[in-house]
């Protein structure tokens, strides 16, 4: 499909897990479109917004 990107892909041009993409699916930090009962499918113009987000590392509320 163009003009979409598959879980797998995002994952990778964003530079995490598919599992935390799926996650990120789930809780809607991501806007995407569910195919089938295991096919996420994202836009173009989403895939861009989640990349221009400052990133933040670590889990929250870990203490070192």
């Amino acid at each position: 499909m163009d003009g979409y990107w598959t879980v797998a892909e995002a994952a990778e041009a964003i530079g995490v897990t598919t599992g935390r993409i799926r996650q990120m699916l789930r809780a809607g930090g991501i806007d995407g479109k569910k195919l089938g009962p295991r096919m996420w499918v994202i836009s173009d113009d989403e895939i861009q917004r989640v990349c221009k987000l400052p990133r933040r590392k670590g889990r929250r509320g870990a203490s070192t």
